[in-house]
């Protein structure tokens, strides 16, 4: 968790001082939050670009058949009342990034929303298909580098006849002038 950028929250900053302290009221409140995400530790560090937070759960399900107590996430989001379906942990995320947002706001800061990037998970579906669109294009980039390639050589081919010609016209320019001084 971070806020900010180390343009204008770097570590030493005054701003990066108030950062501290909400990264600190956020994780205060974190377990009491989330209470199937059994926190093991929890990490501030102030000795790198921006302050930041790291925080190491392990997501708990509890369960009717085999085991009662098990790590999953998806059973701990669905318990957490986030929902069982692929987009659980994106409402998550974003009810996380609320808090932190009002934690903020509260401190006079304003931040902005999380990048999709960062705060989607892609189904398996959409997954597979991304990855196939990937390899298409990592496919035709590579095509279309060889191909430059080639046209490269050529073009290096052709320069060094230029070259060749050059040096020959040259080359008959003067004898032509020499024979010409001559008679």
């Amino acid at each position: 968790m971070q806020i900010g950028t180390k343009d204008d929250t770097g570590v030493g900053a005054p701003d990066a001082e108030v950062d501290v302290a909400c990264l600190k009221e956020y994780m205060e409140g974190f377990q009491k939050r989330n209470p199937n995400l059994y926190v093991f530790n929890a990490v501030m560090h102030l000795d790198e670009a921006t302050p930041h937070l790291h925080i190491n759960y392990i997501p708990v399900g509890h369960y009717d058949r085999g085991l009662d107590t098990r790590n999953a996430m998806a059973k701990a989001l669905e318990e957490m009342n986030f929902g069982h379906d692929a987009r659980a942990i994106n409402r998550w995320r974003l009810k996380e990034w609320a808090v932190l947002s009002n934690i903020c706001a509260e401190h006079g800061i304003d931040i902005s929303e999380p990048q999709k990037s960062r705060g989607y998970s892609y189904t398996v579906e959409e997954y597979g298909k991304h990855q196939d669109e990937i390899k298409a294009l990592n496919a035709e980039m590579a095509q279309v580098e060889s191909e430059l390639a080639e046209k490269q050589a050529k073009r290096e081919d052709l320069d060094q006849q230029i070259e060749q010609k050059n040096v020959r016209t040259f080359a008959v320019i003067m004898l032509n002038c020499q024979l010409r001084s001559m008679t």
